[in-house]
């Protein structure tokens, strides 16, 4: 699980890293984007490029958020199921020592 959440970690930095790239390309050039002296916005020939980044970015933020909610939700139940137990044991143990005590006190 560890393996799985740093592969998407290091694909989410790169992802976001590239978004950051092509972001700082797009104002010093016309290849994703730019506006006319008129102030009409023009798409280049990269634009599409930079759409499918952030769509990707944003599926793999979705993954991420949910694997670690599935996580932190398995980590609750296995801490309530620990706590039960325990709860549980301690409840046999005093059941056996009123049995022992029980016993002992109907043998004198």
């Amino acid at each position: 699980m560890i393996l799985f959440c740093m592969l998407y970690f290091h694909t989410e930095l790169i992802m976001w890293t590239t978004l950051f790239l092509l972001l700082c390309i797009a104002q010093f050039t016309k290849v994703i984007y730019y506006f006319t002296p008129d102030n009409q916005f023009v798409r280049g020939p990269w634009y599409p490029l930079l759409i499918i980044q952030i769509f990707v970015s944003a599926f793999l933020l979705i993954v991420v958020a949910v694997s670690v909610s599935a996580l932190s939700m398995f980590g609750i139940i296995v801490a309530d199921l620990v706590e039960q137990n325990t709860h549980q044991r301690q409840k046999i143990a005093d059941q056996h020592a009123n049995s022992i005590r029980a016993h002992d006190h109907s043998r004198r």
